[in-house]
């Protein structure tokens, strides 16, 4: 038995295979290629940087530079792919919606020719809602890392819930959530700037639990 096999690992992931599992498109798929996938636990995305990149006519036309939101982008890609990877073929082509993005840290400016490796590790889950940390690297040295909550979302479901959202009360218990119709909406991040909430059914233990997700 091979060291990849002992490991729990499968085997890479190319490009076309990446474009069936996430939804993801040019110019804002992130990753090239997936190697290193243990389910349920890890990945690693590759990003081959180009001066072709479309962001670099403008960011920055004297000195290109990738966007550091970009690198954390690429990290949520490789989460989104380990993920549909563990889940199987229904989960194919769902949406990835940030649920929280915390202790982002930039430590070298990511250039063109620059071959960058964004390991990703699940932290935990809860239902559709995931937790990771990620860090990037090139040439071996840490480039970007950070601890980002995540939601896979159907069509369907991503059309209903801002709507939900917005119609929905303030509740008055120690939830601090909002609920209406069936469906209750947890703040997945701390911040009262930039909150964002994640959708979960009022019978769902994730009500209770969710707030796990944020500590």
């Amino acid at each position: 038995m091979d060291t990849a096999n002992q490991q729990g690992r499968v085997p890479d992931l190319d490009i076309q295979r990446i474009r069936a599992m996430i939804p993801h498109r040019y110019p804002f798929l992130m990753i090239d290629r997936v190697v290193e996938i243990v389910p349920d636990a890890s990945a690693v995305g590759i990003k081959n940087v180009s001066i072709n990149e479309p962001y670099f006519a403008g960011h920055f036309p004297q000195r290109p530079v990738m966007p550091g939101v970009l690198i954390i982008e690429a990290m949520a890609q490789t989460a989104a792919v380990l993920v549909v990877q563990t889940l199987g073929h229904e989960a194919e082509g769902k949406l990835v919606y940030f649920m929280s993005v915390d202790n982002a840290r930039f430590r070298r400016p990511v250039v063109p020719g620059d071959t960058l490796r964004v390991h990703v590790t699940k932290q935990r889950n809860r239902l559709s809602v995931w937790k990771f940390v990620g860090k990037a690297h090139v040439d071996g040295h840490l480039v970007a890392e950070a601890t980002y909550a995540a939601m896979l979302m159907s069509s369907s479901q991503a059309r209903t819930w801002p709507k939900l959202l917005r119609s929905a009360p303030i509740a008055t218990s120690g939830a601090r959530s909002r609920c209406t119709r069936g469906w209750c909406f947890m703040p997945m991040s701390s911040s009262p700037v930039a909150r964002q909430w994640a959708p979960i059914r009022e019978s769902s233990p994730l009500l209770q639990s969710a707030t796990s997700l944020r500590t």
